[in-house]
């Protein structure tokens, strides 16, 4: 995700003075989610939108133990919580069932509602597969979290010019690892999500006229309902609405799509002259900087969102205030925050979406690199008017104004460092990303550009659709450049325990 760093950095001032493919990861290992599920309609600005499912998730105990319960995430009373969108301020999981072989399975909240425990009928023992059907209905907000609608255009409140974004909303099993699954609470600063890939076949009902777009291929049928294929992806996000169209551009075999609103000039003047010349150009570039795009297609979508953007598997999310002109953001500045979340989104497709990492725990893995990532497009793009060495120096000043933490701690950690001189949230945020990318680009400084990206395309390609870890990373970084030339840096960004002996 990419937070706005320029408007954090206003904030923090003000607080301070007065925020392809990989191999090993087969088919019959991954999990199948096969879902049917139906997007309603609202009558009214402000109802709770319903999407009611049922999804059959079958998959393959990989640890050595036996699972007597999984773990599912469902991330929808999370969203109404951000949205505040139950008067009475309770929030619960939107799974009404389970089902296991024909039995029901009991199955309850955790203290995050986000996190909902099935006690299995039947236990599943290493190596040997398990199939659950589940049962959820989905209360989806007016506004601008990851399961929302709005409106296309800010002078209508006519429940035909809604446009809904929904991702990741399926419930989804989080990694299993150290004899327990992934349980990290949601928050909104960031993410929590923990997954394998996993391959989504989803048949998908929406309301008449509208149109669909989602991770992976699609295919309208003759009664205007959808069907989505995706393989080898860690989650699965849709946008759906009446009146969408796109742009679209082939380049390097990869499908490009931006999506826009037929009537919403502004946003399809940006679709058209910035944002699809921006997206095919960063493929371009991360392909030849990182390594191959693992997907066939991206779909680009502008809707309403809180932050700049959200990244998914082959599907970006970014904000559509970006194609608005306002009075406190000039033409030339307004292009440029568009162009800075859409390819920090899309670099998030090599690192994330395709290398995966616990988002929780060690979010710097994929938004150091994503930030990286950014001033790499401007770099290679030939963007005179973005001063590179400058960005290096507002990186590390940034980290330096969060207390010089160490980038690679979980963000519970930074939330207790929070003061009331510096929110939780901007340590965070100006530690994962800003910290992450400094060391980062001391690194590349450090080893010398054509050694560094040689390890930064090994890291790529040895850890496609695999989940990575610091420790991993820290060690190919000894290997390349040698102890002695990097020690200090490690010891200035890591924690002791991962730095190689």
């Amino acid at each position: 995700m990419k937070k706005q760093i320029a408007s954090a950095v206003l904030a923090l001032a003000l607080i301070l003075t007065g925020c392809s493919q990989g191999a090993n990861n087969s088919k019959t290992d991954r999990t199948q989610y096969k879902a049917n599920i139906k997007v309603g309609t609202v009558e009214k600005a402000g109802d709770l939108l319903t999407v009611e499912g049922e999804e059959e998730i079958t998959f393959k105990n990989y640890s050595k133990d036996t699972w007597d319960n999984v773990v599912l995430r469902d991330y929808n009373p999370s969203n109404l919580a951000e949205e505040k969108a139950n008067a009475d301020g309770t929030y619960h999981t939107a799974i009404t069932g389970i089902t296991q072989d024909g039995k029901d399975v009991v199955f309850h909240e955790e203290q995050d509602p986000s996190v909902v425990t099935a006690t299995l009928a039947n236990a599943v023992k290493p190596g040997k597969t398990g199939k659950i059907t589940v049962k959820f209905s989905l209360k989806v907000p007016q506004g601008s979290c990851r399961q929302s609608y709005s409106f296309v255009d800010e002078g209508s409140d006519k429940p035909e010019d809604i446009v809904i974004a929904l991702g990741p909303f399926l419930p989804t099993l989080p990694v299993y690892e150290n004899g327990g699954w992934a349980k990290d609470s949601y928050f909104p600063y960031g993410e929590c999500f923990y997954t394998k890939c996993a391959d989504y076949d989803v048949h998908m009902e929406v309301p008449e006229g509208y149109e669909a777009c989602a991770t992976g291929s699609d295919k309208r049928n003759d009664d205007g309902s959808y069907d989505f294929k995706a393989a080898n992806v860690r989650d699965f996000s849709v946008l759906t609405g009446k009146n969408l169209g796109y742009f679209e551009e082939n380049v390097d075999g990869v499908s490009v799509k931006v999506w826009y609103y037929e009537n919403n000039e502004a946003v399809k003047k940006a679709a058209k002259e910035t944002m699809l010349p921006a997206s095919v150009n960063s493929i371009k570039i991360y392909n030849d900087y990182f390594g191959k795009y693992a997907y066939e297609d991206l779909d680009v979508v502008m809707c309403s969102y809180a932050y700049g953007g959200m990244e998914s598997p082959a599907f970006v999310r970014i904000n559509d205030e970006y194609a608005k002109l306002s009075a406190d953001m000039s033409e030339e500045q307004r292009e440029h925050h568009m162009i800075e979340s859409l390819v920090h989104e899309i670099g998030h497709e090599w690192f994330y979406s395709c290398v995966g990492n616990d988002q929780y725990n060690e979010a710097w893995l994929d938004e150091a690199f994503a930030t990286l990532a950014s001033m790499i497009y401007y770099e290679k793009a030939g963007d005179m008017s973005h001063d590179i060495e400058a960005e290096g120096i507002s990186w590390q000043n940034s980290w330096k104004q969060a207390g010089s933490l160490k980038v690679d701690l979980s963000y519970s950690e930074y939330a207790k460092a929070g003061t009331n001189d510096m929110p939780g949230e901007y340590r965070y945020t100006f530690t994962v990303y800003s910290g992450g990318a400094s060391f980062l680009y001391e690194l590349r400084k450090a080893m010398g550009e054509d050694s560094f990206r040689s390890l930064v395309q090994e890291w790529y390609s040895s850890n496609q659709n695999k989940e990575a870890t610091t420790k991993q990373f820290l060690d190919l970084v000894v290997k390349k450049a040698g102890k002695e030339k990097v020690n200090d840096l490690l010891n200035k960004y890591f924690s002791k325990e991962n730095i190689p002996a």
